[in-house]
């Protein structure tokens, strides 16, 4: 899954910079924490996001397991080369 990063400290929002342009310091502040709040919750839905896709990975993982280990049980006692391994075959 992609994530886009912020462009960075340096850009100026829009409410940032009309709040520059009243020469209101609060104005500027509140653009700022605005723009910081946005920013937090983009991260955490992108996060929410994250966590249920690897929640659904893992799932599915534990879900296949048993079944990919029955198979590879059953491939290994199918196959004459599985009784000699290579430790034992050098003895």
């Amino acid at each position: 899954m992609r994530e886009i990063e912020d462009v960075g400290e340096t850009a100026l929002s829009h409410s940032e910079v009309r709040a520059l342009a009243t020469g209101d310091p609060r104005i500027l502040e509140k653009a700022r924490v605005d723009t910081k709040l946005t920013r937090l919750e983009r991260l955490e839905r992108s996060h929410g996001r994250i966590q249920r896709v690897l929640s659904g990975t893992i799932t599915n993982a534990e879900t296949h397991l048993p079944k990919l280990a029955a198979e590879r049980n059953a491939a290994t006692r199918q196959s004459p080369a599985a009784s000699t391994s290579p430790e034992t075959a050098s003895a």
